[in-house]
C-alpha cells in the first residue's frame, strides 16, 4: 500500500472513531470535547486525507483563536470551501466580526458567514399500527 493510500485508510478509521465519540460527546452534552473532535477531524482532513488548502486552514486557524469557539474544521467535500464551526452563542457577532476582518487581512476576500442553530433535523416516524 503506499504512503497516500495507508494515509488516507487512517483517516477513514480515525474519522469512525471520531464520529462514535462525537456522538457520546453530545448525548453528554460536551461541547468542549465535540469542539476538539471536530479540530482532529480537520487536522486529519488536511494531513492523512489531502483534502484541504491554505485557504480553509487559514480560516480553521483563526476560528480557534476566536474567543468562544469550541471547534472547527472543513465542511462539505473538501478541497477549498467552507468550514463549519461550533460557537457560544453570545459570542457569535463578535467571532463573525474577528473572522472576516482577519481573513480578509490574510488572504484578501471577505468571508461569506452564517448563523445557524443545531436542531434535531428531519425525523422519521414510525407508523402507528391500526387497532384490528
Amino acid at each position: 500500500m503506499s504512503e497516500e493510500s495507508f494515509a488516507r485508510c487512517r483517516h477513514i478509521i480515525s474519522e469512525n472513531s471520531r464520529v462514535l465519540r462525537a456522538r457520546e460527546a453530545l448525548l453528554h452534552s460536551d461541547l468542549e470535547q465535540f469542539g476538539r473532535l471536530l479540530v482532529e477531524a480537520h487536522v486529519s482532513m488536511r494531513n492523512d486525507f489531502s483534502a484541504s488548502c491554505e485557504e480553509v486552514d487559514a480560516l480553521v486557524e483563526i476560528a480557534t483563536r476566536q474567543d468562544g469557539c469550541l471547534g472547527a474544521r472543513i465542511t462539505g467535500g473538501g478541497f477549498g470551501g467552507c468550514t463549519v464551526n461550533l460557537v457560544r452563542a453570545d459570542h457569535a457577532d463578535r467571532f463573525i466580526e474577528a473572522i472576516q476582518r482577519q481573513y480578509e487581512r490574510s488572504k484578501g476576500i471577505l468571508a461569506n458567514c452564517y448563523v445557524c442553530e443545531p436542531s434535531d433535523g428531519a425525523l422519521a416516524i414510525a407508523p402507528r399500527e391500526t387497532a384490528r
